[in-house]
């Protein structure tokens, strides 16, 4: 791994960090307050059906447990041990909501890439993945899955899809959130009116911004960058990020009479800071998300490394193509 790799890694690894320390569940919260939707389930009830009380399971990309919580609802029988990794820093409350007979089989291993598992040779019999293993799945990593995954292991994922809703709704974001980021769009327009706002508590100082042309200019920009995420966030297939940020500006801007001006700042930046966390994550998807070729060529490194039985089909929810799933069973 080169300097910008690690770099990159733990650029990733902090935005994801400070993702799942606001506790959600699973990467689309707005869109579905369980464990994604009804296909979604169906495929893992089918792959928690095939497991059996000697089995030890690894997890690649974990989060907040959201799959290994709909294992303590949804599954008949639970292996005897799970490690879930995940390169961030893991929020483990959740671990409080399952029962504990299951809390007891699970172990944390946060700040874990895949490319180092912490686990013996051949010790897995069943690996999970859902919207991660597309994110690190390199010759290092499939090299180590060889390593851990036990002679007869079977291996379930599901995976982004370059041609998903949430493909689509990623690259919508990612464009949106550059704009958004950009000098002189809306951030940094609210960013230059907050110290005339926050004047608005004091009657002196409210005349001395009333004679100042900067105010009456910061103004001007500020409504005229507006007006114009008005209007994308009207033109908008998917005005969500949009609207959200617009909102929390506003909420922001209206605060700064009785916040005061840097108090106001620091929390315009906190909005910035969550928005350059979630351009890195939208951007990351669009890159990572996999063609037909792309799961073509996971089938022929999977093959590579002994699976013989390769099944991949497609997920949809909600009427919307959402990833592709696969299973792969070795020997």
């Amino acid at each position: 791994m080169n300097a910008a790799d690690s770099q990159d890694g733990d650029a990733r690894a902090r935005a994801w960090s400070r993702y799942w320390g606001r506790g959600v569940r699973h990467s689309c919260p707005g869109s579905f307050h369980d464990h994604y939707g009804a296909a979604t389930q169906a495929f893992w009830r089918e792959r928690f059906s095939q497991l059996n009380a000697e089995d030890r399971a690894l997890e690649l990309g974990c989060g907040n447990g959201s799959l290994i919580r709909y294992l303590d609802r949804a599954g008949p029988v639970w292996p005897a041990a799970i490690d879930a990794v995940d390169l961030a820093e893991l929020d483990s409350q959740w671990l409080g909501q399952i029962a504990p007979a299951l809390r007891d089989r699970v172990r944390l291993h946060p700040r874990t890439p895949a490319a180092t598992l912490p686990l013996a040779d051949a010790s897995v019999t069943q690996v999970f993945s859902q919207y991660a293993l597309e994110y690190f799945a390199g010759e290092s990593c499939w090299r180590e899955l060889a390593r851990v995954m036990a002679p007869h292991a079977t291996l379930a994922l599901i995976a982004h899809h370059r041609e998903s809703h949430l493909a689509h709704l990623a690259q919508s974001e990612s464009v949106d959130a550059q704009w958004l980021l950009a000098p002189g769009g809306p951030l940094d327009r609210a960013e230059a009116l907050l110290p005339w706002l926050a004047m608005s508590a004091d009657p002196a100082a409210r005349a001395q911004r009333a004679a100042d042309p900067r105010a009456a200019a910061a103004r001007q920009a500020f409504n005229a960058v507006y007006a114009e995420l008005d209007a994308r966030i009207a033109a908008a297939a998917f005005p969500d990020l949009l609207r959200e940020t617009a909102d929390g500006v506003m909420r922001i801007l209206q605060a700064a009479a009785g916040r005061g001006a840097a108090p106001s700042i620091d929390a315009l930046r906190v909005l910035r800071a969550e928005l350059e966390d979630n351009r890195l994550r939208v951007a990351e998807l669009v890159a990572c998300a996999l063609d037909r070729e792309g799961i073509e060529r996971w089938q022929r490194q999977l093959q590579q490394i002994g699976c013989t039985q390769i099944e991949v089909g497609e997920i949809s929810e909600q009427n919307h193509l959402f990833g592709w799933s696969l299973v792969a069973r070795r020997g």
